[in-house]
Parts: structure tokens; C-alpha cells; sequence
């Protein structure tokens, strides 16, 4: 149980940091990305449920056992936006190799092929060719978890006249979980 407390109050308190400013970007949200939104009924209404489930998370943060089965709809509350972000933007699948003779640690490298969709303001969205390359170690905790940290190249290949690339590095240090063992 220690480890949904502490997960759920991380996504709390994560979840607070990132929803409550949302009240007083009505207008800049509206002219960063447009087009301007319309309905400040929908809009609020949206970022007040929004905040309703991070409250949620942080009530079964203090006894998950008795919040048990709230927690499959606190996990399609916060997983669904993350996919759909996913979906709409990006999208790739390749390879990875990893060693696991020391089991306190599994190195790995990988290679992933995909796509990805950007536009402009005024302009029309394309999809362009990605290929990211990079490689981490898993550190399992137990069984069923542990921590990754990772580095990766990034390159997007648009197809345009001037074969515009975009080069990017990631760095990523998270929690893993383990499915079906």
C-alpha cells in the first residue's frame, strides 16, 4: 500500500501544479493556440473536473484500500489524455535489446520508427518519418516495478523541398511496471 499512497499523491500534487493555473489562461491559451476557445462553460467545466479528480487522487493517496475502487477510473482519468496526446502526435514501434546478466541492473538499447504529426499556425498539419535510436537501464525495485533511466536521439524527416530535420535528445528517468508475468 505504500507505494499506491505515494503514487497517487504524486499525481495529486502534480496534478494540482499543473490544472489550477489552467483558471487564469482562459484568454492565453485562446491566443497561443488557436483557434480562440469559444465556450468558457466547456472550458471551465473541463478544468473543474479536472481538478475534482486531482482532490480524488490525493483522498486515495491518504487510504487507498478504502478508495480501492475508485481507482481504475482515477487511472483512465489520468492515463487517457497521455494516449490520446500520444495518438494524435506521434506514434512508433522498433526493437529493443537488453542484456540480463546482472539482475540488479538490465542495460538495453533500442531503435524505434514511427511518425509524427506537426502544423503550424495557419497551416495545414503533416506527418513526417521518425526514427529515434538511445538506450538505459532498467533498475527493478521488486518483481513488479523499478526505476528506468534512458537518453535518446530523436530525428523527424519532413518531406519537404528543403528536407527539413528536426534533431532532438531526450532524457528520461521514471518509474516501470511490470504486466503480466
Amino acid at each position: 500500500m505504500r507505494f499506491a499512497k505515494m503514487a497517487f499523491l504524486a499525481a495529486g500534487v502534480w496534478g494540482l501544479i499543473v490544472v489550477v493555473p489552467l483558471f487564469f489562461l482562459y484568454d492565453y491559451i485562446g491566443s497561443q493556440y488557436p483557434p480562440a476557445v469559444t465556450h468558457p462553460d466547456i472550458y471551465y467545466g473541463f478544468v473543474t473536473v479536472t481538478l475534482a479528480w486531482q482532490v480524488a487522487f490525493l483522498l486515495i493517496s491518504r487510504d487507498p484500500l478504502r478508495f480501492r475502487p475508485l481507482i481504475p477510473a482515477a487511472m483512465i482519468e489520468k492515463f487517457a489524455y497521455v494516449i490520446a496526446l500520444a495518438v494524435l502526435h506521434s506514434y512508433g514501434g522498433g526493437i529493443r535489446i537488453s542484456s540480463t546478466r546482472n539482475p540488479k541492473v538490465t542495460p538495453f538499447g533500442q531503435v524505434i520508427v514511427g511518425g509524427a504529426t506537426a502544423s503550424a499556425e495557419g497551416e495545414e498539419s503533416t506527418t513526417a518519418f521518425t526514427l529515434t535510436a538511445g538506450g538505459g537501464v532498467n533498475v527493478p525495485v521488486n518483481d513488479r516495478w523499478g526505476v528506468r533511466a534512458q537518453a535518446d536521439y530523436r530525428g523527424i524527416f519532413f518531406e519537404e523541398e528543403d528536407g527539413d530535420r528536426v534533431d532532438a535528445a531526450r532524457v528520461v528517468v521514471g518509474v516501470y511496471f511490470a504486466l503480466g508475468q
